[in-house]
């Protein structure tokens, strides 16, 4: 099952290095994207796009998930799902 892993303290944050490597241990393909920085209490927000309407995003190595796609995301972490549920991170995830 494809998963993609966010969350809104940031991609930094301890959890969800844990938390993914955990799914992959499980035999999960996982996705990280979570905010660049600590989004808590705007979690549901959509905005945050640039002016050219682009989403900022890069390409991480994030401890213990070698060959996992892992990204920082220049934006909340309800506008990085909807852009995984579009396809913004390749296949779109079966779950969030």
């Amino acid at each position: 099952m494809r998963l993609l892993v966010t969350n809104d303290d940031g991609i930094l944050a301890p959890g969800i290095s844990a938390l993914a490597v955990a799914l992959v241990d499980a035999g999960h393909d996982v996705v990280v994207a979570a905010p660049a920085d600590d989004r808590s209490g705007a979690s549901a927000a959509i905005g945050g796009m640039r002016a050219d309407e682009s989403i900022e995003l890069v390409r991480v190595e994030l401890e213990g998930l070698e060959g996992v796609e892992c990204y920082s995301v220049a934006a909340s972490p309800a506008l990085i799902v909807i852009a995984a549920c579009l396809g913004g991170f390749g296949a779109p995830p079966d779950a969030v």
